[in-house]
């Protein structure tokens, strides 16, 4: 179990997945609490309506059944990813650069070139959080999965929304970090 700790300790590609992964639990847990006081997002009824059309006799109807299922699907995906952004963008700003997954894992997004000041750092944050959105969101995440994977070649552990918004993800210990993110 030690060396299991250590590997995540000392690998920032594994430290940066362990935090997406605290990060997904929160947002799991979010969105369950949300769904049990205000019903949304509700896969349960986009299930439901999945083995209705399942169990339909007619193939005109299943089709019409179909279309209705993946208009609520595409809503509550949505709401999700919505909750997501929210999560992501008040995180990263209420905690200096650092979702609470991050947090854990002792690691924080600065800006490559130095010192943007709180104004800029603050919308570079939300304009990483957006596009990480919008790959999400456009093709059902395929391009968000492509900026992922790139992650895995670079050398710094980045992705393509991070490239764009010109930020890095570092160890909060690091010596000489920014603080105004």
């Amino acid at each position: 179990m030690n060396g299991i700790l250590n590997t995540i300790n000392t690998n920032p590609r594994t430290r940066r997945f362990a935090a997406f992964c605290i990060d997904l639990a929160a947002v799991a847990v979010i969105l369950s609490l949300l769904y049990g006081v205000a019903g949304f997002p509700d896969f349960p009824a986009v299930a439901a309506e999945m083995e209705r059309a399942n169990l339909a006799a007619d193939p005109s109807q299943a089709k019409e059944i179909a279309g209705g299922m993946l208009a609520m699907f595409n809503a509550a995906y949505l709401q999700t990813l919505l909750v997501w952004f929210c999560y992501e963008v008040l995180s990263l700003l209420m905690l200096g650069g650092s979702t609470p997954g991050k947090l854990l894992m002792r690691l924080k997004l600065v800006p490559v070139n130095g010192n943007r000041g709180r104004l800029t750092g603050g919308l570079f944050l939300m304009l990483r959080s957006f596009l990480k959105l919008l790959m999400m969101y456009l093709f059902q995440g395929f391009p968000f999965l492509l900026s992922v994977l790139y992650s895995f070649m670079d050398e710094q552990s980045r992705t393509g929304y991070d490239r764009i918004a010109k930020l890095t993800v570092v160890d909060r210990g690091e010596q000489g970090l920014i603080e105004n993110v």
